[in-house]
């Protein structure tokens, strides 16, 4: 047996020897023809004696270095080779040809001398940054800590822990309460799933994204919104089919929501940005249902229904408006402006629409949820071990174990940064400055080198300019909901004096007009509403309004 394996081994051998000087022989053509009738066979008889005896010593790393050696002499050679048959070579052009050819041949032989020395220095300066990083991680947050500590203070009467402990004990972990329960069931046989992430339904089907083939209300409702008249288009016949075979179960929702408190859905805020939040489609989805619905109804003359899923429809969003986070605040927005879309065309509305799509109310719970989030950043960047995307491409050293400074660092200046916004958020009018605007002198009174700059600002301040664009919406709905009320409840003709006096709560130079048309219809104008306003938003915001004179 072992001479068999023997055998084979020298087999394997020779036929390695073979190869390699076959290679050899082809690498040598590189050479020029001259030089290679001179010196061709002693180089190629040269060869197979160094790899004969490398491979009886049955080494593969010193073949392996012998062919790395053999490949740069032959390159280095080949060229010296064709430069001097190009001219005739000094005794200069010989040394340095035969110090080129040794240089290579030491490279070869001290190439792990060489990349153990590049390696120890390579690993000397990732040591060296991460210690000026640290270094200057804590001369940072030596420098920021108690600046940013007493500036939310000022704000907000607490230090950031205090303020985030008081918001847990305000809103402490929760579950899902009867109502949301029973409600999911039915929006599950509406074809509407996922109220909150993770979670699966009996009949779901992975890929679903609503009733209507979208993630969003259905289109019809939000054309009628738009709408700058009390008209309202007939659906068109999917969507009254769809209406015709579900009516049962909207009733089921609306008589559970009417008899039953709340729905309440999970909350932990302790979690941070992992924390159970709502699904923007599932609210966006079933509330543009509920608003067809009603846009159904109303054009039908049923406004008693209407009105009842009109209440549906503010109870179920009072799940969102009553949370804290940003999310769920943003959401709520959103469906707000599916409520104000239906609320304008519907007639005789009751007057508690009035306080409840208050400008007052939203503004104060938008500064509470942006607060909350800048707490919920920079706690997830400073106390959470969980991988972050880091600003500037510190990514890899911000997420290894010695980038905890710098995670510290981090979250202080996402709270500096979003004290800064929320403070431009308190004291500037947006009436004569765009929120883009303060997110661009922002942008250029802050170093370069903060990282936190990108968690602050810019989110809280778009959201800003949004939620004026909403109020815009909700300011033009609430003065037809003030002049329709105006027309069913005076006696005598002289009622359209009433809507003289109907000043704008966004901007103090904005104004609210209004015209009786030749054929009879009211026409509703604001005036002098923001620049920025109107060319941000030139779709979204009706600034022109025609409703009915009479009903």
């Amino acid at each position: 047996m072992l001479e068999v394996a023997g055998d084979c081994v020298m087999a394997l051998l020779e036929k390695i020897l073979v190869s390699s000087e076959r290679v050899y022989r082809w690498l040598v053509k590189i050479h020029p023809k001259e030089f290679r009738a001179e010196y061709e066979n002693e180089m190629v008889q040269n060869f197979r004696d160094l790899c004969r005896e490398q491979l009886d010593r049955v080494s593969s790393p010193r073949v392996l270095g012998l062919w790395s050696q053999t490949v740069l002499d032959l390159t280095a050679s080949a060229a010296i080779e064709h430069l001097r048959r190009r001219k005739p070579m000094n005794t200069l052009d010989q040394d340095l040809r035969w110090d080129l050819r040794y240089g290579v041949q030491m490279f070869c032989k001290h190439s792990l001398w060489l990349l153990k020395y590049a390696a120890l220095a390579l690993i000397g300066g990732a040591v060296a940054i991460v210690l000026a990083a640290w270094i200057w991680s804590g001369v940072r947050i030596w420098q920021k800590e108690k600046p940013v500590q007493q500036a939310w203070v000022e704000m907000t009467g607490k230090t950031p822990e205090g303020y985030f402990q008081t918001i847990l004990q305000q809103f402490p972990k929760t579950g899902m309460n009867e109502t949301a329960r029973q409600l999911e069931e039915l929006t599950t046989r509406l074809g509407i799933f996922n109220p909150m992430p993770n979670r699966l339904y009996d009949g779901q089907r992975k890929n679903f994204v609503g009733p209507f083939d979208t993630l969003d209300a259905p289109a019809y409702v939000v054309s009628q919104s738009r709408k700058p008249t009390d008209d309202i288009d007939e659906a068109p016949a999917k969507l009254q089919e769809y209406l015709k075979n579900h009516r049962a179960d909207l009733d089921a929702l609306y008589s559970l929501v009417q008899r039953s408190e709340v729905p309440c859905w999970e909350t932990d805020i302790a979690l941070l940005s992992r924390a159970p939040a709502p699904a923007v489609f599932y609210h966006r989805q079933l509330q543009g249902l509920i608003a067809l619905d009603i846009l159904e109804k109303t054009r039908k003359g049923e406004t008693a229904s209407a009105q009842v899923a009109l209440e549906a429809s503010w109870k179920i969003s009072q799940s969102l408006r009553e949370r804290p986070e940003f999310l769920s605040q943003m959401v709520a927005l959103s469906v707000l402006d599916l409520q104000t879309g239906a609320l304008r065309k519907m007639e005789h509305v009751p007057d508690i629409w009035q306080k409840r799509i208050g400008l007052a109310a939203w503004q104060e719970s938008f500064w509470r949820a942006m607060e909350l989030d800048a707490m919920v950043n920079s706690r997830d960047m400073s106390h959470v071990g969980a991988p972050v995307r880091s600003p500037r491409g510190f990514d890899l050293l911000i997420n290894s174990p010695f980038g905890k400074p710098l995670r510290r660092l981090v979250g202080i200046e996402i709270l500096e940064a979003s004290h800064e916004a929320l403070s431009v958020i308190r004291t500037r009018n947006f009436c004569v400055l765009s929120p883009q605007s303060a997110v661009e002198q922002l942008g250029e009174s802050r170093s370069t080198w903060s990282l936190g700059t990108q968690y602050g600002y810019t989110n809280y301040l778009r959201a800003w300019s949004a939620l004026m664009e909403a109020m815009t919406r909700v300011e033009l709905t609430a003065k037809i909901l003030q002049a329709k009320e105006a027309r069913s409840s005076a006696t005598a003709r002289d009622w359209p004096k009433q809507l003289e006096a109907m000043k704008s709560v966004l901007c103090p130079e904005a104004k609210w007009v209004h015209e009786i048309t030749p054929d009879g219809s009211i026409k509703l104008q604001c005036l002098n509403l923001p620049e920025w306003l109107r060319k941000e938003f030139p779709q979204s915001v009706p600034l022109i309004y025609s409703l009915r004179a009479k009903n």
